[in-house]
């Protein structure tokens, strides 16, 4: 499993700056563009995310693949996806995203659910949750499909339609906004997950001082 966490739930700073607002040509396919920010985010990581994922693909060679992502950790999610895909030739047997902003323009979200996909992710949200909402559709952005909208107490649930902007999900909601449902998702508080994860991760730092 491949899983890319959101930023710092307790900062807005940070989605703000995820959130400039600039397109790039995509060199996979012909006419598709992603958002910079994200796109440079991945690369920068890339080599490294290969690199951990040849070792656990050696350790357990017939697991399944599974790519998650949460926030912006989502965006990064569906370019692990590709390179998985693309560079490692893997079969992509589960994609879930939760709370994922647009990542790139309306040839890229269709290439990649017909090339990268095949159909199989789930593009979770959660009823007003904002950030599926950025960056705006207003900007040449477009979301993947299959988009999966929860309601607000996460006990009922919608399969939208397969053109990634149903207007009867999320995007019902794109002027009334509200951050607490992008922090909790079928009843998991993000915050506290993410405390949790802070008090017991140990910080490479530390590990080297301690050698």
């Amino acid at each position: 499993m491949l899983v890319f966490a959101g930023p710092d739930p307790l900062s807005y700073k940070n989605y703000w700056d995820e959130m400039v607002i600039l397109q790039q040509k995509y060199d996979s396919c012909p006419g598709c563009k992603v958002h910079t920010g994200f796109y440079k985010s991945f690369v920068g990581a890339e080599d490294k995310v290969l690199y951990a994922w040849d070792i656990l693909r050696k350790s357990h060679p017939e697991a399944k693949t599974a790519v998650v992502g949460h926030s912006f950790g989502a965006a990064l999610a569906v370019h692990g996806a590709i390179a998985l895909k693309e560079k490692r030739e893997e079969h992509l047997d589960l994609l879930y995203n939760f709370g994922q902003p647009r990542v790139g323009n309306q040839k890229f979200a269709s290439w990649y659910n017909e090339t990268i996909t095949d159909g199989k992710q789930f593009r979770i949200t959660h009823h007003k949750d904002p950030v599926p909402q950025m960056p705006p559709a207003a900007f040449g952005f477009h979301h993947e499909s299959t988009e999966v909208y929860y309601d607000k107490f996460n006990d009922d649930y919608k399969v939208c339609d397969g053109t990634g902007e149903d207007p009867e999900c999320s995007n019902q909601w794109l002027l009334n906004g509200n951050w607490r449902d992008h922090l909790t998702y079928l009843g998991e508080d993000f915050v506290a997950q993410y405390m949790t994860c802070k008090l017991f991760t140990v910080d490479e730092d530390d590990v080297r001082a301690a050698e």
